[in-house]
């Protein structure tokens, strides 16, 4: 049987992973590639998509220290042994005899400066061993690089040095250093590369910390993160505490271990798809079209982030009078096209979108910012429909532009009315009908576009807040759970926990269910733990012992 613990994180063999394999990781300011040596290759920020390090090698050995100093020669080779994959960060494990190094790389999550890349080295040893870190930076492009307080400050086109620091403004900067502690040999050995070497006596166990802040505006501003990460101690936990929230709000549990990791592999997928552009969150690809999915996949986990996207297309649409673009600008005021063809598309895109997550999520003044981008977006489409057409050959249903019109209206005609806009509702409803041939057109929470989505395997509607369970979960599932999906409110105590023990399905808050069903004062998992899993659930004073089934 698969391993159910979902917060299990993923070993690896160092041995039997290709050296040439790439594993991606983001937090939405950065983006980056690591290697199995948790060493970092082609750094990107998300909004202008520019390299600022093409890789970052860390080597780590064991030198002999004599009474003459540190051998040059004898040196006792770190190997790396095994990787760890957890959410948002990997770890790689090293080893040599009395030695055990652990090698973390991450881009911190909700942290107070995300604009940054930490690596969190740990060293334990028996006795007094000397560690010698061996940095290799490639940053890609000529800089003009120097070393300023111990740290390397990298920077392509620096202005004059300015204030009683010295510091300068450039186009991109790069701060690179230790939290404590100076280098005992730098080299540059060409305009785009640099080589730094520390060492460090291990006594027990040490940590040994290395950052990378990025600013494009200045020196200052990078200065200001690295001090500001400079207890990486405290970032790690804040984003380890992040992904915990992350894969814990909404987590479904069921005996279909496969099911269980398909959801949370989703959700940890969302949170990689999603960047912040100049403009406003978005897709990292910038499709307007893949919003839809990730609006439906925050929506059981972090609501925050689905009205952050939505509040993107709302500029935007205020901005370009309803004529969504199909790719997103990565500026504020950044250049937009968009080709008639594809306004009905992206109109559905924004306003069935926004009509979904008000369903579950309702909250009548947030709907009333985006009044002026649903009225101008839903009359941008009557224009559209309105203006003559050059051909009047028949379209596929499932795929034309009338479709995708006559959803976006639908969705429009039911938000104007929670506004009061009875005309606009009206209006709407009726050219919807028209579009539809005299077709019912619904206004009922559409399927989610999400494969791995809870609100299809479970089965799960909402109108105005209500939740709604219509048992479509596998017939084989004598027992499932979803725990603190977001309900009614974005805020986090505002949550719903469900359990179906095969007989009852117990909710903390009232649900509407065609079967029998009990409010309990709690629905709550224990025993999950990534070390001793054995899980259980607490159903108020009452103890739920689940199973799990076994592979074919």
């Amino acid at each position: 049987m698969a391993d159910p613990a979902l917060d299990q994180p993923q070993l690896e063999e160092y041995d039997d992973m290709d050296g040439e394999v790439r594993y991606p990781h983001t937090n939405g300011e950065l983006h980056f590639a690591a290697d199995r040596d948790s060493d970092l290759y082609d750094l990107r920020w998300h909004w202008h998509r520019r390299a600022y390090a093409r890789s970052i090698r860390i080597r780590i050995d064991a030198p002999i220290y004599t009474s003459s100093g540190i051998s040059s020669e004898q040196l006792d080779d770190v190997l790396p042994l095994a990787v760890q994959f957890y959410p948002g960060y990997q770890e790689t494990i090293y080893g040599v005899e009395g030695v055990i190094v652990s090698k973390r790389i991450f881009a911190p999550l909700d942290s107070y400066y995300d604009r940054s890349l930490l690596w969190m080295m740990e060293a334990q040893a028996e006795g007094d061993r000397l560690i010698q870190i061996r940095v290799e930076i490639d940053w890609g492009e000529p800089l003009e690089q120097r070393m300023v307080d111990g740290l390397l400050v990298a920077q392509k086109d620096p202005g004059e040095a300015k204030g009683a620091h010295g510091q300068r403004n450039a186009e991109s900067t790069r701060v690179f250093g230790a939290a404590e502690g100076r280098p005992d040999l730098v080299e540059f050995p060409t305009d785009s590369q640099a080589h730094l070497v520390y060492h460090v006596l291990v006594a027990g166990q040490v940590d040994l910390p290395l950052i990378l802040t990025l600013s494009d505006v200045g020196e200052q501003v990078a200065w200001n993160g690295f001090l500001v990460q400079r207890d990486i101690s405290r970032a790690f936990k804040r984003s380890r505490n992040s992904w915990h929230d992350i894969t814990h709000r909404g987590r479904l549990w069921s005996p279909d271990v496969g099911a269980n990791q398909a959801v949370q592999q989703a959700k940890i997928g969302a949170v990689q798809s999603l960047a912040r552009f100049r403009s406003g969150y978005a897709p990292a690809d910038r499709s307007i079209e893949a919003v839809p999915g990730l609006v439906d996949l925050f929506d059981t986990f972090a609501p925050v982030h689905s009205r952050a996207m939505l509040d993107t297309l709302r500029r935007v649409a205020e901005r370009t009078g309803g004529a969504l673009p199909h790719q997103l600008p990565v500026l504020p005021r950044g250049p937009i096209n968009a080709p008639e063809d594809g306004i009905p598309f992206a109109a559905a895109a924004y306003l069935e979108t926004l009509h979904n997550h008000l369903q579950r999520l309702p909250d009548r003044e947030w709907l009333a910012t985006h009044q002026q981008a649903l009225t101008t977006t839903a009359n941008e489409l009557l224009a559209f429909f309105q203006a003559p057409k050059g051909s009047s050959a028949p379209e596929n249903p499932a795929t034309c532009a009338t479709y995708a019109a006559r959803r976006a209206l639908t969705a429009a005609s039911a938000l104007a009315r929670q506004l009061n806009q009875t005309e606009d509702a009206t209006a709407w409803a009726g050219a919807a009908v028209q579009t539809g041939n005299n077709e019912k057109t619904s206004t009922s929470i559409q399927p989610s576009t999400a494969d791995s989505s809870v609100w299809n395997l479970i089965g799960i509607t909402t109108d105005e807040g209500e939740l709604t369970i219509h048992g479509e979960w596998p017939s084989h599932w004598d027992w499932w759970a979803l725990l603190q999906l977001p309900f009614r409110a974005q805020e986090e105590d505002d949550t719903v926990s469900l359990l179906w023990d095969g007989e009852m399905l117990h909710a903390t808050r009232p649900v509407t269910f065609d079967g029998p069903i009990t409010v309990q004062n709690q629905v709550q998992a224990f025993g999950s733990d990534e070390h001793s899993f054995d899980l259980r659930f607490r159903l108020g004073s009452e103890l739920f012992i689940p199973t799990f089934l076994s592979e074919p």
